[in-house]
């Protein structure tokens, strides 16, 4: 019996642990990552739409936010290009002139309205 009980404390301070751990970037590799939130209220907006366009305007990725309204684009190479990111019952918003570089890792919010 005693070690059943040393076994389940053991499994319940592991378990608390784990939720006390602060959130690390788990995708270190994205070129272009952000969070999409709402102007006003600043809460996250998941689902969202987000696409990269070259400046030739073809487009270089899309992604959907997640539901902290966090996206991540891999592999971008290095140059300029426009985002933009859209929801239904928001504004879509562009932002021309994002610069890519070869260390990538561009942290680029957006709050829509």
């Amino acid at each position: 019996m005693l070690k059943l009980s040393s076994l389940l404390l053991l499994a319940s301070a592991s378990l608390l642990s784990l939720s006390f751990t602060p959130k690390k970037n788990l995708n270190p590799a994205c070129s272009v990552h952000g969070k999409v939130s709402d102007q006003s209220s600043n809460e996250e907006i998941p689902f969202a739409n987000v696409q990269l366009f070259k400046q030739d305007n073809t487009v270089a990725g899309t992604a959907t936010t997640d539901m902290l309204g966090e996206y991540c684009f891999k592999n971008i190479l290095a140059g300029v290009y426009k985002l933009t990111v859209s929801y239904v019952g928001y504004n879509s918003k562009t932002i021309n002139n994002v610069k890519v570089t070869d260390a990538g890792n561009l942290k680029l919010d957006v709050k829509l309205n």
